[in-house]
């Protein structure tokens, strides 16, 4: 249910809200406002919905009120503008942190922030084997699929190279995940794994040599522990390297990562460290002709 123009009116009476402003509006700016606003709804009543959304941002502009943050996320989602009406719903929640319908206006904004987006994986290695968050791909690029919003991780494997790439999916949206692979990456093993993971350090063996994650690296064929540290959290893992083709080791770990401590305060304990999950695939490649 939208804000009236009575609420809407109450409100310019005080001043715009949104910032917790106490002077008043000047009235020409609170007639203005009232005025666009009672339009933004005519407009909204008769199926007008461009000019409703152009007569709200007009009131946000000069204005800015909760009330209007939400009749315009309310209108852009009735015309399927998923992301901009996940603009204004967030805007309207922070703007109304103690909003009575906050739970439903959350509950409105998960559904939307679930919405698959079209994603189209292309690259230049005809012979790429392509692996996304660790799952291999039935074929090879061009690859079209739905996915989920967020951040996936996008690996490239070739006989003679590698690429990994962290692509941002939005809901609703159209992405285009571009695989380049560098004329050669060198190496008999390929550790990837979740996208804030790429500033976690690899080890091998315990060895003093770190490596960053995504990476392909030529190790000593045979049973070999690799180790992946971040903060202070760690994951192991024993895979075996081959003396031909690649194994790829892809980790998992749920949620985001720890955020740094502020500057200047002391070191909080850890947080627990979250479950790593390992996958493990050996890759064999045909002899070139």
């Amino acid at each position: 249910m939208r804000a009236s123009s009575l609420t809407l009116a109450a409100a310019l009476a005080v001043g715009a809200l949104a910032h917790a402003q106490p002077a008043p509006l000047p009235p020409d700016v609170a007639e203005a406002a009232r005025a666009a606003f009672a339009e933004a709804q005519a407009a909204d009543d008769r199926g007008d919905l461009a000019t409703a959304i152009e007569r709200y941002r007009f009131v946000q502009k000069i204005a800015p009120h909760p009330n209007v943050t939400y009749n315009l996320a309310d209108v852009l989602r009735r015309k399927h503008d998923v992301r901009g009406a996940i603009r204004e719903y967030r805007a309207y929640l922070e703007a109304a942190p103690a909003a009575p319908d906050r739970v439903k206006v959350e509950k409105v904004l998960a559904g939307l922030e679930a919405i698959k987006g079209d994603v189209d994986v292309t690259s230049d290695a005809p012979d790429a084997v392509i692996f996304i968050d660790g799952v291999r791909q039935a074929g090879p690029p061009p690859i079209f699929l739905e996915m989920a919003p967020g951040a996936h991780r996008f690996d490239a494997i070739t006989p003679l190279s590698f690429r990994s790439d962290v692509e941002l999916v939005e809901p609703t949206g159209k992405h285009v995940a571009r695989l380049a692979p560098p004329t050669r990456v060198d190496g008999n093993l390929v550790v990837s794994g979740t996208g804030w993971l790429d500033r976690a350090d690899l080890t091998v063996d315990g060895g003093k040599d770190r490596h960053r994650l995504a990476a392909r690296l030529p190790v000593a064929p045979g049973k070999r522990t690799l180790t992946i540290t971040f903060g202070a959290c760690a994951w192991s893992k024993a895979v075996v390297a081959p003396a031909k083709g690649v194994t790829y080791v892809y980790l998992t770990v749920a949620g985001a990562p720890p955020p740094p401590p502020p500057r200047g305060a002391p070191k909080p304990a850890p947080p627990p460290c979250a479950k790593g999950t390992f996958a493990v695939k050996k890759l064999a490649f045909p002899p070139r002709p």
